[in-house]
């Protein structure tokens, strides 16, 4: 039966398991075998069951006594195997343990009575000459005041030891066993995980379990003075990727070294993250902090050179102290790290101190970042909209869709704090595509009720861009609320297109072959080339607004604006001029062939109801462009 056979191959292969476990397969198939063979002989007799059976010479047993007996037997014999096997494996463990193990026997006065071979090879291995069989003669550690049973560690000649002290009591006197082991692989093995745990495997510098263990130090010593320096490098994964896995790994082993060749031996550097390091100063003066900081911006822009290239990364530095900026060691790292965000939005390749506005604008950022998704469920976004006028015929053609948050709870927020903050935690996917199937919806609805209809503008930012479904999410909202897609026009800034160029090339080719209407916004703040801009399939060029400050005045900005618009135009795109405010700005807009102005010169953004009546008005009176 199938139990049989289950029982039959648990028992044999208990055995088994302390041999080798290699043979369980066959021992399962052997038990498989004998159980087939043995149900076939029976299946082939014929059995009549007697209670009791004559053995020998007329001698009568019962048949169940005998049953009980055999299985009493068996299971006698089996456990009698299973700890002989178990036995013989602690023998030979034992007799292993022995082998290695150096054993002594001493008197009082620490004369050798015995010794075992294995404690003259250690002895051989360390290089040591026991004189006149005085144990403690030439030992390079101390052994005289060993308490018994104490263990110790010691390190000599790079090896490890391990020395332990028994007192073996003789009828005549006080007499000692020492026990002496070479622990020096486990040493290494362990030396290997503490390197694994605490260190980074490319540039073996400290990382962050390491760094945690040490502010515990500086907790304990009452540490004075600790200045924080949180490095952040730009473009770093990018030049490791293109270098491949194993030259990448040498690049920033490179950067390590110019980070070590910086700072002094006290202090200490952290590979903190890939891409960022921590270096500790303590006991620095703030002009000592300053000039160390300067010294590893010109070191760590310097190019490096590799595989025939010349490799530049930008950094960007934050400087935090204990105590000048926090009463917690444990927060210089945070608060550091405050200062090179603050750093970065800057420029590349400049540092910031730490000030105390950092924490409340982060402070700030985190309460703002918890409400966007209930203001959203509450409705608490609504969308405006601002008239695009024609230069050539004064109408409005087109409008821009603009966002605004009034919070419950926080008041008015401004787009500028929160899209940055919306793009950074991943919420920009979500709240943008809501605010294109709104306008959608409100074109729809201006479209049922007879008004004039005008092109519709969304922003798109380059988080929504690079998302894998942002075709599928414009589709799918154009269908279900009815759009015809040739009244959408969607803008992308000029940032996103540089930084996903072929990747935003096929996306912007699907959305044009759908109709919808392209432009290229903030166009003058990134630096795209003539072979750039010719490849994307882009219908209009958006100047940034800060070209129209001082205009008028300005000679080399008139040529700067002139060249623009006579770029755009021999694109065979259409140019718009954004954040115009007064009325000599659009007379030499309309000069130099400017096709659309934007600005609160002409309107501020609107509600939706206003708006329409702005329209309306519109229609009645000549605008005086």
């Amino acid at each position: 039966s199938i139990f049989s056979l289950l029982v039959g191959s648990i028992f044999s292969n208990l055995p088994a398991s302390f041999i080798n476990r290699k043979k369980w397969l066959f021992s399962f198939l052997m038990a498989g075998v004998v159980t087939s063979m043995h149900y076939t002989g029976i299946a082939a007799a014929t059995f009549e069951f007697v209670s009791d059976a004559v053995i020998q010479n007329g001698l009568k047993t019962n048949m169940k006594v005998m049953q009980w007996f055999i299985i009493f037997i068996t299971f006698t014999i089996f456990i009698a195997v299973f700890f002989f096997i178990f036995y013989q494996k602690f023998i030979r463990k034992t007799m292993n343990l022995q082998d290695t193990t150096g054993i002594v026997l001493t008197d009082a006065r620490y004369h050798i009575l015995k010794a075992n071979p294995s404690f003259y090879q250690i002895v051989d291995q360390l290089k040591l000459d026991i004189k006149m069989n005085q144990l403690h003669s030439n030992l390079p550690f101390d052994i005289k005041y060993m308490d018994a049973f104490e263990v110790r560690e010691y390190e000599y000649q790079q090896c490890f030891i391990e020395v332990s002290k028994v007192i073996a009591q003789s009828d005549e006197e006080v007499q000692y066993l020492w026990y002496f082991r070479d622990i020096s692989e486990k040493k290494e093995a362990e030396m290997l995980m503490h390197k694994m745990a605490y260190y980074n495997n490319v540039t073996n510098l400290p990382n962050r379990n390491l760094l945690e263990n040490q502010i515990k130090e500086w907790k304990k010593k009452d540490q004075r003075n600790i200045t924080c320096l949180y490095i952040q490098s730009h473009r770093l994964r990018f030049s490791m990727d293109s270098l491949g896995t194993y030259d990448g790994e040498s690049f920033i082993r490179l950067l390590a070294n110019k980070l070590k060749e910086v700072i002094s031996d006290q202090d200490l550097i952290v590979h903190y993250e890939n891409r960022t390091f921590l270096i500790f100063i303590l006991d620095a003066k703030e002009n000592q902090v300053l000039e160390l900081v300067e010294k590893l911006l010109h070191q760590l822009t310097l190019p490096i050179q590799m595989k025939q290239r010349s490799i530049s990364i930008a950094v960007n530095i934050g400087i935090s102290n204990y105590p000048l900026h926090t009463n917690k060691i444990g927060s210089l790292v945070y608060l550091a790290n405050l200062a090179m965000l603050e750093s970065s939005q800057r420029s590349k390749n400049q540092f910031s101190i730490f000030e105390k506005s950092m924490l409340e604008q982060s402070n700030r950022k985190i309460l703002l970042e918890d409400a966007m998704i209930p203001a959203l469920k509450n409705q608490e976004f609504t969308l405006v909209y601002q008239p695009i006028f024609c230069v050539k015929t004064g109408e409005i053609l087109n409008v821009e869709t603009l966002i605004r948050w009034k919070s419950e709870k926080y008041g008015f927020i401004s787009p500028a704090e929160f899209i940055p903050i919306a793009e950074e935690n991943g919420f920009i996917n979500k709240l943008g595509a809501w605010i294109v199937k709104e306008a959608c919806l409100q074109w729809v609805e201006w479209k049922r009720q007879g008004y004039p209809l005008v092109r519709i503008a969304v922003n798109v930012s380059a988080i929504q861009l690079a998302h894998d479904q942002f075709i599928r999410t414009i589709e799918k909202i154009i269908e279900e609320a009815g759009m015809d897609p040739h009244y959408l026009e969607l803008e992308i800034t000029e940032s996103s297109s540089l930084n996903y160029h072929h990747s935003l090339k096929d996306k912007l080719s699907k959305l044009s072959r759908l109709g919808i209407y392209l432009s290229l916004d903030d166009f003058g703040t990134g630096y795209s080339s003539f072979e750039h801009l010719k490849e994307l399939p882009v219908n209009k060029l958006k100047i940034d607004r800060s070209f129209i400050y001082d205009l008028i005045t300005d000679q080399n900005q008139q040529a700067i604006l002139r060249s623009i618009i006579q770029l755009g135009h021999n694109l065979k795109m259409d140019v718009l001029m954004e954040g115009v405010e007064e009325e000599a700005e659009v007379n030499w807009l309309r000069r130099n062939q400017c096709d659309f102005i934007q600005g609160y010169y002409f309107s501020r953004p609107l509600s939706p109801d206003k708006l329409i009546e702005y329209i309306t008005l519109q229609k009645h009176k000549t605008v005086n462009l």
